[in-house]
């Protein structure tokens, strides 16, 4: 696996989980933490958020860093 990859994961993944927690605390209703854990609409936003964050984000994020880095 290439550089680029290997920051994409890891940049998109600390979004997903850092989103997903933030959206899955805020959206508690107060029932148990495992059906809200184990719920579609649980895995659905972990995997639109963990989707996103690495090709979208991660791909931004990339760009930006060679970018700088090509001016030094």
């Amino acid at each position: 696996m290439n550089e680029r990859w290997k920051y994409q994961i890891k940049t998109g993944s600390s979004y997903g989980i850092t989103l997903t927690a933030c959206m899955t605390m805020l959206q508690w209703r107060g029932g148990s933490v495992a059906d809200e854990l184990l719920s579609m609409k649980f895995f659905l936003r972990v995997f639109i958020f963990f989707t996103t964050g690495i090709f979208i984000l991660g791909y931004i994020k990339w760009k930006g860093k060679v970018k700088v880095n090509n001016k030094q």
